[in-house]
């Protein structure tokens, strides 16, 4: 009995280890969004609250994972670790230009590439 509960707190361990790190350590990729673009001040992607909403399909992503829009942090829906919503704040979309957009986590150094949103 001693044994088997030594087992079970062991087996525990390594998988709360593997979840706290294995996927955060492998590299970040940003591979597509959208929408990318919009004219300034126009809502895109409306959603029912009326914000502007965004899609990012990726790699490696974990509950950890932060998304970085023209140097503004923002917390994403983490759906899995491929796929990644986000609601995208009104004075991100105000102005014309193009903004960078990647997925970091702020636990390490770990980044994606860059992909970029126009607001024309």
């Amino acid at each position: 009995m001693k044994e088997r509960k030594i087992i079970f707190i062991l087996a525990v361990m390594i998988l709360h280890l593997c979840f706290l790190g294995c996927s955060d350590d492998k590299p970040l990729v940003l591979k597509e969004g959208g929408p990318l673009k919009t004219k300034a001040n126009t809502v895109f992607n409306v959603q029912p609250d009326g914000s502007a909403a965004m899609w990012l399909i990726v790699e490696n992503a974990s509950e950890r994972t932060h998304v970085m829009f023209d140097k503004k942090e923002i917390r994403p829906v983490f759906h899995n670790s491929q796929k990644l919503t986000l609601t995208v704040p009104r004075e991100l979309y105000s102005k014309p230009g193009r903004y960078e957009i990647y997925i970091f986590n702020p636990q390490n150094d770990n980044r994606s590439n860059s992909l970029f949103f126009t607001v024309e």
